[in-house]
């Protein structure tokens, strides 16, 4: 199969973006900035979590489905939806820039075949990233609440508090209110 120009797209659902973490073309790889949701190529593959095939006569072909094409325009276009439990992790494409027809039905099924494996890796990747955010998250709670027990002086429980919150959330700022009668 011809994979000189390929890439792997990332599908964040809680965001709606696609990234595009391994992108290459002529053989190069190249950074892609990831996207928010649009009706490119790759968004339809998402959409419909079916291959798209497209041999020949792109831009007709996407005008003719509703699909707004990204970037250089190909000549051949293959991309298939990485699957999991019918939930789309990503998707998997392959593009020629010179020859069309190129790609054919036995490549889908092939194509297919890898992205089914890639999407139980990618699963299984993001359910231990949430688990270990959990953990995270329970460890925190769990030093607050042993903090809390330490001590009864008010000042010093909010002070320990925002220190343990903020210690999770680096990026924030906090602060810690009391409402007196």
């Amino acid at each position: 199969m011809y994979t000189i120009n390929f890439y792997i797209a990332i599908y964040h659902r809680t965001v709606e973006t696609v990234s595009f973490e391994f992108y290459t073309i002529f053989g190069k790889e190249i950074p892609v900035a990831s996207r928010k949701l649009a009706k490119g190529m790759t968004e339809h593959v998402i959409q419909t979590k079916k291959p798209l095939l497209i041999r020949n006569y792109i831009r007709r072909a996407c005008r003719k489905m509703g699909i707004r094409p990204h970037g250089k325009m190909a000549k051949c276009w293959l991309g298939v939806p990485m699957l999991y439990k019918n939930n789309v992790e990503g998707v998997i494409a392959i593009q020629d820039y010179k020859k069309a027809d190129l790609y054919t039905e036995s490549d889908v099924l092939f194509l297919q075949s890898i992205a089914s494996r890639a999407a139980v890796v990618i699963a299984n990747t993001r359910l231990i990233e949430e688990e270990v955010k959990r953990a995270k998250e329970l460890s925190m709670m769990n030093r607050i609440a042993h903090q809390l027990t330490r001590s009864l002086d008010i000042d010093a429980i909010c002070r320990s508090v925002t220190r343990s919150v903020l210690q999770y959330f680096k990026d924030l700022n906090g602060a810690v209110m009391l409402r007196e009668k």
